[in-house]
């Protein structure tokens, strides 16, 4: 969803932000597990992916992104925090704010 961009016409911004006001809004932390993931719909789980996954790369670097994507294995969560030197909670609330302060 990164490289797309959009899902059914609206940028992948858009539909986090009316996932938010609407009370459906799943968190990263949650999705971060395969099985939460594919256990939620498409139509919320791919936007918000797409949109983290730009704000990570926008805020962060490509090469940390690229850094983390390759070190990916069953503890995803861990080396998020490792990568980013953060928690993933501080991450996702930075990630939630920006889109208060963007178009």
């Amino acid at each position: 969803m990164y490289f797309d961009r959009t899902w059914w016409g609206k940028s992948n911004e858009e539909w986090v932000k009316c996932f938010i006001h609407s009370g459906t809004y799943i968190q990263i932390t949650k999705l971060i597990s395969n099985d939460n993931f594919s256990a939620n719909p498409d139509e919320t789980t791919y936007p918000i992916a797409g949109a983290f996954t730009k704000y990570l790369i926008e805020r962060y670097g490509r090469d940390l992104y690229i850094l983390m994507y390759g070190l990916k294995d069953n503890d995803l969560l861990n080396i998020i925090q490792q990568v980013y030197s953060t928690k993933l909670e501080n991450i996702e609330r930075d990630f939630v704010e920006s889109l208060s302060t963007n178009v």
